[in-house]
């Protein structure tokens, strides 16, 4: 499924409607210090 199937599910299960002029905003998750630390040393 796509991001945009899925968040119009979302929506609709949560009974929202978007109104004219709304902006839905996506964030990916804030990778903690420790997370990134042990990525970099990884490599």
């Amino acid at each position: 499924m796509s991001l945009p199937d899925l968040l119009v599910r979302a929506l609709d299960a949560a009974s929202l409607r978007p109104a004219t002029g709304d902006v839905l905003v996506v964030a990916q998750k804030v990778v903690s210090k420790a997370e990134a630390a042990s990525s970099i040393s990884r490599r």
